[in-house]
C-alpha cells in the first residue's frame, strides 16, 4: 500500500497533503467536512446503481486465477 493512503472510516483516502498542489488553484483551498465527504460518496453510489440498472445488460464475472 502507498504510504501516503488513509484508511478513514473504513474507506481509504489520499493524504491530504499530497493533494495540495493539485486543489490549490487562484490561492484558494477548499476544506471539506465529514458530513460533505458523506454526502458524495452517497450520491455517487446512488449514480452508479442507476447506471446499472440503466444500461448494464449482463454482469461480467471476474477472470479465473490462474
Amino acid at each position: 500500500m502507498v504510504e501516503d493512503v488513509i484508511i478513514r472510516y473504513g474507506r481509504f483516502e489520499v493524504n491530504p497533503k499530497r493533494m495540495e498542489k493539485n486543489i490549490v488553484k487562484n490561492d484558494l483551498i477548499q476544506e471539506i467536512d465529514d458530513n460533505e465527504r458523506e454526502r458524495i460518496i452517497y450520491c455517487r453510489k446512488l449514480y452508479l446503481e442507476w447506471m446499472h440498472l440503466h444500461f448494464a445488460k449482463k454482469v461480467v464475472k471476474p477472470p479465473h486465477p490462474e
